[in-house]
């Protein structure tokens, strides 16, 4: 009792008045110190000897701070999708994809009829029964209730102009994003020798240019959290891996090894975007000429550089000189992005090689799970 009433009695007085009254309040906000505690454990974070007092920012020097990565990028991932959707989409892109000969159709949705909602109840699709019932309650017939039906599904699902604009949009970012990153990692000393990664760790300063760096990252994969809720689980599983990725990096001020795994992924993605974009256009033989160019850059930086350059160094190399428990935790999420990598890799390979025996063109196999350009002849839609 003594330590409880001392714990109270220093809280200050503000706290003290609110929690005048409130029994039991003393020993929640004691518990959340605990957890807080317990949780930001140097022992499990940092490696022996070293304490969060030590990686204080001060006046001269700047280190990360938790806070930060989950503030920030969500304010900036909130303006990122009110630019993208109301000034880059209507008054850049889509004027972009006319020129440019971009064949779309816009979805019109159905009539409103407040019956067939209530009997869809989230489901896209009704049985035989229900759909005679429903045409014979009506007075409709049945193949008009069918077309209402897929109307309503297609609402659910990217148009051909929705993905072109995506493409160019996520294009641009990793032209711009992989220019900053190469520009301000270009006189690093651990971009010509990796043991700089983990060599003074964990004191490790950062300046602002990396500070920009890794929260613009971070913006950018919120945002697309946000607008891929149409998309396959596959794209989700890659935007919260690499969320988790930058944020644990950012947590254990593992930043220099985390620009070089952002600097490494970012530039693959310009060349592969590129080419759905001109399948869009139906310029397949622009495709076919960047087709080599996505190759090269593709197998150069996520099969050589990341799991032979980054992934050997932090497996194998670092834990010799450094260990923390929390560093378990990174080597799982490298591990998964690796996963990914290696999964992307060979879904891009046996497209290649199905489409070459079969005398094809080649299609970008990424892009199967949200594949819906909205171009169903029975879809109610408006040409432009």
């Amino acid at each position: 009792m003594e330590e409880v009433k001392s714990s109270v009695e220093e809280l200050p007085l503000a706290s003290m008045s609110t929690l005048a009254g409130i029994p039991g309040s003393y020993m929640v906000l004691e518990w959340g110190r605990g957890l807080d505690s317990w949780f930001w454990s140097p022992s499990f974070w940092l490696p022996e000897g070293y304490s969060w007092e030590d990686l204080k920012s001060t006046e001269h020097k700047q280190y990360p701070e938790f806070r930060e990565i989950l503030t920030y990028p969500v304010v900036f991932a909130l303006f990122i999708l009110a630019f993208r959707f109301y000034i880059l989409n209507p008054f850049l892109f889509e004027p972009f994809a006319r020129r440019a000969g971009l064949k779309y159709k816009r979805y019109v949705p159905p009539p409103r009829n407040d019956y067939l909602e209530k009997l869809l109840d989230g489901r896209s699709n009704l049985p035989e029964k229900e759909l005679c019932a429903a045409a014979k309650k009506l007075g409709w017939t049945t193949r008009e209730v069918e077309r209402w039906v897929r109307q309503k599904k297609q609402g659910g699902k990217l148009t051909k102009l929705d993905k072109f604009q995506e493409s160019v949009f996520i294009t641009s970012y990793h032209i711009i994003i992989s220019i900053y990153g190469l520009y301000i990692m270009i006189g690093k000393p651990w971009l010509k020798d990796i043991s700089h990664t983990w060599l003074g760790y964990p004191l490790h300063e950062i300046d602002n240019w990396q500070w920009w760096y890794y929260i613009i990252s971070v913006s950018f994969y919120f945002a697309l959290c946000v607008s891929h809720l149409r998309c396959g689980l596959t794209s989700y599983f890659h935007h919260a891996c690499t969320i988790l990725l930058l944020v644990f990096s950012w947590s254990c001020n593992l930043v220099r090894v985390g620009s070089l795994v952002l600097l490494i992924h970012e530039c693959g993605d310009i060349f592969l975007q590129s080419i759905k974009i001109c399948q869009y256009l139906k310029k397949q033989r622009a495709a076919d000429v960047l087709l080599p160019f996505f190759l090269i850059v593709w197998i150069s930086t996520r099969v050589i550089l990341f799991p032979f350059w980054v992934f050997k160094n932090m497996y194998f190399e670092a834990p010799k000189f450094i260990f923390m428990p929390a560093g378990y935790m990174f080597y799982v999420l490298l591990l998964g992005l690796l996963a990914l990598n290696v999964l992307w890799t060979g879904m891009i390979g046996l497209v290649i090689v199905k489409s070459c025996l079969q005398g094809r063109t080649v299609e970008d196999i990424r892009s199967a799970e949200s594949s819906n350009d909205g171009n169903d002849e029975n879809e109610k839609v408006k040409d432009q």
